[in-house]
């Protein structure tokens, strides 16, 4: 078989014209309609590899260009194909073979449309008679006599990631050199995929975020009940850790480590990654790794704290972490770590505007308290609460980066924490002031400094004057700062018409709950700890009126853009 070349004779088109997807390089390789909508939002390939699968591709089309199958049906199925027909060129070359030496070739296409969240999703299986492979688009609800089915492509209902699976137990197929089963498996860029002798390959196509989004959104419609942190494209520079995890390119990096989000190579909720480079050679370090993994092993019962995967192995990670060095000083450890949040406080405080309601603001600052009393009932300190380090998913608020944590209801260390959130007693060690208690870094220390977070969230809500609210400086929260942020808030309590947004706040029966707010983030932030609210007492006060007379179902929060805040250590801490 010689290289192909265009065929020009018009009249050996197929009897029907194909669907769009279909080109027929008789045309000068135009379309033979005008661009499908699946050649230009396809946000993946198969591609045949092995002479039997390109053969099983051009059996395909010209199956649904001659079957005795409804119109209907051969469009939907067509919708699939990408392909484009070539004459194959012999040396001894004779016009009456022109039928036999065209083919078809192309590859199979994936599009996000309103049903690809479906659970049955893009089936692909055999007509024994005339094909070896048909994709079976997930919107269809008859398998128009294809028999037996191989498998099926189908995208996470948590991460929206393009997985595959075998139909039945007795099917012979393969990512790779792995068996799949009938649970599934990720597919990543590049992989192989056997169907019993016929070999693909899996490409991802660079769609246009913009689009991808689009769609992303579009499909996941009333099915998937949590937005996508990724694309379900992941990217060609992944990697895998523990042969579980797929772990995206660096999101954030700075001093203590790098922080990505990733899948679960199995399916299910997204992942953070979080990947530290030690000096082994330092023993505070390697302590400091050791402890923050005691703690993140501590909270895998707790939803509102960022902690290890149930299926990471953080024994196997911390063994090989130390083995390493044998060979290297340097050694690096990557910890998978759960919930991934969307965004975080911080990057809400960033942005011109957003859609969250007073409402939202109560249940997620409700969700950190209660992250905060969990740490607390330990006992332990967090030391680092700040926007950065408050994170969100769909459903709840998340305390994120416990890197600087430590055990006990208090100590007199000053020099963990971000100083424009840190407490006036911790203020006060940092500048050699005496101080009442000799350990005075308590939980009402971390307290203070979710106050002050959800306090400029609130104010960031509303209208100006309180568009530009400096709390602190380099100097952290002074008494002048601290009692201006408390006579803004006590103003808007007084009277908040005008500077609420929307209709949110409109009349006097709508103003408890701001009040009530308002109250709580007070008691957070009086300059003395004896005076400060527990994390149980901001819990009760932000619950009030959240779920009276019955507990609805919350809503989900707003979608926001692929972000994480898990990285707060990236931001520059005193020491």
């Amino acid at each position: 078989m010689s290289t192909t070349e265009r065929n020009t004779d018009e009249d050996d088109a197929i009897d029907e014209p194909p669907t769009p997807a279909v080109r027929d390089a008789s045309s000068g390789g135009a379309a033979t309609a005008s661009p499908s909508v699946g050649v230009e939002t396809s946000f993946a390939r198969l591609v045949p590899v092995n002479e039997v699968a390109r053969n099983a591709f051009h059996e395909a089309v010209e199956y649904l260009s001659t079957a005795s199958i409804s119109t209907a049906v051969r469009t939907r199925l067509r919708a699939c194909l990408v392909a484009t027909r070539h004459t194959t060129n012999h040396d001894n070359h004779n016009d009456d073979d022109d039928d036999a030496n065209q083919r078809w070739h192309g590859h199979y296409s994936f599009d996000l449309t309103k049903q690809t969240l479906s659970p049955s999703s893009w089936t692909f299986g055999a007509d024994p008679h005339s094909v070896d492979f048909l994709l079976i688009p997930p919107s269809m609800t008859e398998m128009s006599g294809v028999f037996p089915k191989h498998g099926q492509f189908f995208q996470d209902q948590l991460a929206a990631t393009l997985m595959v699976r075998a139909a039945a137990q007795h099917v012979e197929l393969y990512l790779g050199a792995l068996p799949l089963s009938l649970a599934g498996r990720l597919l990543t860029p590049q992989c192989s995929l056997m169907v019993s002798v016929l070999l693909y390959r899996l490409d991802f196509t660079n769609m246009d975020p913009a689009i991808l989004l689009k769609q992303i959104s579009a499909s996941r419609g009333h099915r998937l009940n949590y937005p996508s942190l990724l694309s379900p494209t992941p990217s060609s520079s992944s990697h895998v850790v523990q042969d579980k995890f797929l772990v995206e390119p660096t999101m954030y990096g700075g001093a203590q480590g790098a922080v990505s989000l990733g899948f679960r190579l199995a399916g299910g909720p997204p992942i953070a990654a979080k990947r530290i480079t030690v000096d082994q050679r330092n023993s505070k370090q390697v302590d400091s790794i050791k402890r923050e993994i005691q703690f993140l092993k501590a909270f895998r019962d707790e939803d509102n704290i960022v902690h290890l995967a149930d299926d990471f192995d953080q024994d196997r990670a911390l063994f090989e972490f130390l083995q390493h060095a044998t060979s290297s000083p340097v050694s690096e450890i990557t910890l998978i770590l759960e919930p991934a949040a969307t965004h975080s406080l911080q990057e809400l405080l960033n942005q011109a505007s957003n859609s969250f309601s007073l409402g939202q603001l109560r249940t997620v600052a409700t969700d950190w308290a209660r992250g905060l009393a969990h740490i607390h009932h330990l006992p332990a300190l967090h030391r680092d609460i700040k926007p950065a380090n408050l994170g969100m998913d769909a459903f709840r608020g998340v305390v994120l980066d416990l890197g600087h944590m430590t055990s006990g209801k208090t100590n007199n260390q000053h020099t963990a924490g971000t100083i424009s959130y840190l407490a006036p007693e911790i203020m006060a060690l940092k500048r050699g002031q005496s101080t009442a208690h000799a350990s005075p870094v308590s939980a009402s220390s971390d307290l203070f400094s979710l106050g002050i977070s959800v306090a400029l969230w609130l104010l960031r809500l509303t209208r100006p004057p309180w568009t530009d609210v400096k709390v602190s400086s380099d100097r952290g929260v002074t008494s002048d700062s601290l009692t201006a942020l408390s006579d803004q808030l006590k103003s808007l309590r007084t009277d908040s018409r005008g500077w609420w947004p929307g209709n949110d706040h409109d009349g006097d029966d709508n103003d408890l709950p701001l009040k009530r707010t308002i109250d709580t983030i007070l008691h957070l932030i009086t300059p003395s700890p004896a005076y400060r609210s527990t994390a149980a007492d901001a819990i009760e006060q932000l619950s009030q009126d959240q779920f009276e007379p019955s507990p609805p179902p919350r809503r989900m929060l707003p979608f926001m853009s692929v972000a994480s805040g898990l990285g707060s250590s990236f931001e520059n801490s005193t020491q």
